[in-house]
Parts: structure tokens; sequence; C-alpha cells
């Protein structure tokens, strides 16, 4: 059949021209030239044409078709009616095919480019696909006579992104669409690693409690153990086994002293504390009353305090604390005291003393009354003390002197010129009445600027050099720490090796914070050595060991 345009170009027919993927078998040689020559029927036509719409091979073979065979002239026999009407009743069919075609290319290229973008994010970015450049149109060559021998069509160029095979029953391979990628600033990025997800703070473990023994050591106390509603009395001298906690009270008559996990603690009369003893420290509440705590013999575990809303702690190794009336002081002897009251903390040097209301911060430190403070603590303490005139023995050339500055008028000295067969001596018998460490202090002077010392002697022990503070007329105190003395009777030997020195009062005491002079106990402490016979013989008395002040 044939058409008044001898060479059809509707609109089917251009979409066709510019390529599709195929579908189905392409047509050959011998039916694109029928239909180019446009002698085909209306239903084999709109086919091709749908086939051509999705074929990148046919349409290019027609044209050169159309280029070798020279259209057909148009006939001037009037074409009959029914004929020339045939176009006219088909067109609006094949706008309506167009019109599909048109929708499913649209979704192809849809589809397509969601494909594309979707393997664009999984396999990130690539290297940028070259476009690839359309095929152009030949122009027309001169007519050939021969049209059984169509020149081949040209190789299959690379299909574009948007190719889509819509066909699944094509023998043609489906093509792997090139991914173009992105431009940098919308570049497809690695997802962040995600943080490390955080646990949650592991809960503090509640510190163990360690069950220790409570020694009764003097005065006897009462104590409570956790959970218990009722006092328990223990003696002087017995021990009680604590689990952990408990509370403890000295009698309304005289002051208590206990010992628990290398720590002593002596208490004012109606006084009252808790205990809570861990592995590594140890707690203590001071509820009313006085508190005096020595912590030397617990090594590295700490002691803190708790009194009138304030915490002692630090590297406290000696100190004294007290409450009444919601107010509390703290005194510091030994180690690093600290205290934290009213959210602020205070360094409390050896020495010194703070006072606080409850709640508040700390005053400043000030210097401490020791003597005031601890004077409740003398009922605990055992004090001998005797004049050096009243000595047992009196060996010369030591002989006895008066002085209106000397305790009792009168002090014992020796002259250097009268030495004869040794230096003077003195011995004192004094009896211990509780086993335990004891302090001993002299007062002495040197009787002349230079300086001078003692040899001191307990019980025909090795002798130890103890200087004299006082220098010239001026009398001073000097002691000396740590004498472990058994319960009974001793004697203390005192020998001048160099003669002229003076000895006025002596004392023996247990307290392990007095001192006769506080002001001589801030100078620094050494070693007791032992001293140098002037003759080179032995040395005069002996020694306990210790050290002097």
């Amino acid at each position: 059949m044939q058409t008044s345009d001898p060479h059809p170009l509707d609109p089917l027919f251009a979409k066709a021209l510019q390529g599709r993927p195929p579908v189905g078998a392409c047509l050959s040689q011998v039916r694109l030239a029928v239909f180019a020559a446009g002698q085909v029927d209306e239903a084999t036509r709109a086919a091709f044409l749908i086939h051509m719409g999705r074929c990148r091979k046919c349409p290019d073979a027609l044209l050169q078709i159309r280029a070798a065979v020279p259209a057909p002239r148009a006939s001037r026999t009037p074409t009959p009616r029914p004929v020339r009407l045939a176009p006219r009743v088909i067109r609006p069919r094949s706008s309506w095919a167009a019109a599909v075609v048109a929708a499913v290319l649209l979704a192809a290229v849809g589809v397509g480019a969601w494909f594309a973008h979707k393997q664009a994010q999984q396999t990130g970015p690539q290297q940028v696909a070259q476009p690839t450049p359309k095929p152009q149109p030949r122009q027309p060559e001169p007519p050939q006579e021969v049209v059984q021998q169509p020149t081949p069509p040209e190789p299959e160029t690379p299909k574009e992104p948007d190719d889509l095979v819509l066909d699944p029953k094509s023998p043609d391979p489906q093509p792997q669409p090139p991914v173009q990628t992105p431009p940098e600033e919308h570049a497809t990025k690695p997802p962040d690693p995600e943080p490390p997800a955080q646990q949650p703070p592991l809960a503090p473990t509640a510190p163990k409690e360690q069950p220790f023994d409570l020694a009764s050591l003097l005065g006897g106390v009462e104590v409570q153990p956790a959970g218990k509603t009722a006092w328990q009395r223990v003696p002087e001298g017995q021990t009680f086994k604590a689990e952990g906690r408990l509370a403890l009270r000295a009698g309304g008559s005289k002051a208590a002293r206990v010992s628990f996990a290398g720590r002593t603690l002596s208490l004012e009369k109606n006084s009252e504390i808790a205990i809570a003893n861990f592995e590594r420290d140890c707690e203590l509440t001071l509820s009313r009353g006085s508190l005096l705590v020595d912590a030397r013999g617990a090594g590295e575990k700490g002691t803190t305090l708790d009194v009138a809303g304030a915490r002692v702690g630090g590297k406290a190794r000696r100190f004294a604390a007290s409450v009444q009336n919601r107010q509390g002081r703290v005194t510091a002897f030994d180690g690093e005291v600290a205290v934290e009251s009213g959210g602020q903390a205070t360094p409390l040097p050896n020495g010194l003393s703070c006072a606080f209301l409850e709640g508040k911060a700390a005053g400043d430190p000030a210097k401490a009354d020791v003597a005031s403070l601890l004077a409740w603590t003398r009922d605990l303490e055992v004090f001998v003390s005797t004049e050096a005139e009243k000595a047992s023995k009196v060996l010369p050339p030591m002989r006895v002197k008066s002085d209106s500055n000397a305790s009792g008028g009168s002090y014992v000295t020796s002259n250097p010129r009268e030495r004869g067969d040794g230096p003077g001596s003195i011995e004192v018998v004094f009896e211990a009445k509780r086993a335990g460490t004891w302090r001993f202090f002299m007062r002495a002077a040197t009787g002349v600027r230079e300086k001078g010392a003692f040899a001191v002697a307990i019980d025909g022990g090795e002798a130890h050099e103890l200087a004299v503070r006082g220098r010239g007329d001026a009398w001073g105190w000097s002691g000396m720490d740590g004498v472990e003395l058994t319960a009974g009777r001793h004697v203390l030997r005192l020998a001048d090796p160099r003669g002229g020195l003076r000895l006025d009062t002596l004392i023996f005491t247990t307290d392990p914070l007095f001192h006769p002079d506080p002001g001589a106990e801030e100078e620094p402490q050494g070693d007791v050595k032992p001293p140098r016979d002037p003759k080179g013989g032995p040395n005069p008395g002996g020694d306990n060991g210790g050290r002097h002040r």
C-alpha cells in the first residue's frame, strides 16, 4: 500500500531515528526496503515503527536504504477515494501509538536513571564515562541501480547510561550502563564510622569492712556493735572482737584509752565516737567530747575523722579533736593534717590548731596551747619527776650547788679541774608503773657559751649523748623519745664527760604529747649519739636507744 508521502516520517518514525534498545529480531534488508517503499499495510507499518523506536540498527539501515533507493514518483492517477482517506483514518491511531511509545520510553529513561543512581551509591565514585557521540546521518549519495546489496550497517556504538532492555526475550546481551561520577559537591561520601558505644560508668563498690580486735588499755569503755541497741562493758585489760563497725564511749568518771589496727585512741570522760574499719583506711566520727588519735602504727593505711560537719584527713598520724555546742577544734601534732569544713580545705601544720562552726569554713590556724587542750589526758599518763640533787648517787667530782633560778634552788655540777679518775655522774632510781614507751626530759645548762652533752644510759646499757640546750647560765629542756621500759624498777645514769655541765630536774612520762617547754619541741631533733671518752676508754654508763630533743 502506498501513501501520499514517499518517505513517511511521522512522529513515531522520528522517535525511531533517535535509537533505542532492540526488542525482538531485527528486520531484514528486504523488509526494510519494502517498508521504505511504503508497500506495507497499516498494521505492519505500526509494528515496524514500534520495533524501530526501540532498535539502534534498523533506523540506520533504513537511512542507508533510502539513500540508495530513489523515492518513487507520485502517480498522477488520482488515488481512489477509499485509499486517499485511509491515511486520514489511520493517523489518529498512529498518534495514539506514538504517545504510548513515548510514555514507555520516558518510563524507561526514569527507571534507567534510578538504576544508575543506586548503582553509583553502591559502588562509590568511579571514573567519569565519556559521552558517546551520536551518529550523524549520512549525506544522500547518488542513486545506485542495485538494491539487493545495501551497505552493511555501522558497528554498534556504546549504549548510553539510560539504555534499558525492556524485552527479556531479546537475544542481544544486556549492556552494563556506565556510572557517572556525581559532582564533587554532591559526591557520595562514605558514612562516618559510628563512635564506639560508651559503656555506662561502673557504680563504685562499697569498701569492704574489716573485722578488728579492740583492746581496752586504760579506764575501760562501753561498746555498741552495729545493729545492736544495748551497750556492752569492756573492762581495762580485756579485748572485744568487732565485725567492722561499732560505737564506743568512755565512762563518766575518768578518761579511757583503747587500741585497734595499729591505732591508739584516747577519749575524754563522757566522750563518744563511732569506728568503721576498712581494708585500706579507718573512719572515725566524734559525736561529743574530746579525742586524741595516734595512727603512727597503722602504716600506709589512712585515718579520717568527722567532727562538727568537718572532715579531718590527709596523711594525719597524730592529732586531737573536740566538739562542744556544734563547734569543733582540731590540733595537729604529726603528719600532714587537712581540715575540710564548709566546702573549704585548710592545711594544718604541726603544733597549730583551728576552730570552726558546723557547716562553716575553718578559721586561720593558730599556735596550740597543748597543756590546756590535753589536760584531760593526765589521768591516763604516768609522770615521774625528781630533782638531780636528790639522786640516789652523786658521784665525784659531781657535787650540789645553789642557784635561785634552779628548781628547788639547787643543782648538780662538776668542776673540769677535779675530774680525777673519771667524769662526774649521778644515778637516779625510779619506778615504772607500767610497761610501754616512755619519754625522758632533763633541765640543764652548759655553764659556758660552748655546746655540751650528757652521756645517758639506762640499766647499764650503752650510753648515748643527749645535747644540752641551755647555754651559759640559762636553763633549757632536752628530751629523749622512744624509751621502751618494762614495769618495775630502773636505773638512769647521767655522766658529764667534759665537766662543768649543770643538771637541775629530771622527768619520766608515758604521755606521747607532753613536753615541759613546747617552744623547745619545735627545734630539730636528731639521733642520740654515743659519747666520746676524753681518755679513749670505754663509754661511761649505758643506753636504751631513742631520740633526744
